[in-house]
């Protein structure tokens, strides 16, 4: 099951101010087709974005090759300042659920794709 499932936080940042802002769940594309369908709606292919950072890049390498096929399900539980929106203070209003651009027309108009601090 370990292959097939992976719970991860995520961060608005790499540094010691870093603030949890979400959580995502990832399921390989054998335990997603085994989800009613009505659940496969809320789930998402990778976006490329996700990273393992202090880890040596070819075992992060080897470890997002391992992802490359599954289905993720992210909740955003604080507005950290992130596409153009002023930040929340504190975690405040419900969880958003979220999900990465998957076709043409999703991203406002001269939205850029963010950045991992670090990363190319």
């Amino acid at each position: 099951m370990k292959e097939d499932f992976a719970q991860c936080v995520l961060f608005d940042g790499s540094g010691r101010t870093a603030r949890l802002n979400g959580i995502s769940y990832i399921a390989s594309e054998k335990l997603f087709d085994t989800l009613p369908a009505a659940e496969r709606a809320y789930a998402e292919m990778l976006s490329g974005q996700l990273v393992a950072p202090s880890i040596p890049a070819i075992a992060e390498q080897e470890l997002m090759r391992g992802k490359m096929n599954s289905y993720g399900k992210t909740w955003h539980v604080w507005n950290t300042g992130a596409a153009d929106r002023p930040a929340d203070a504190l975690p405040m209003g419900p969880p958003i659920l979220a999900w990465s651009f998957n076709r043409d027309g999703e991203a406002r108009p001269g939205q850029q794709p963010a950045s991992v601090p670090g990363r190319k």
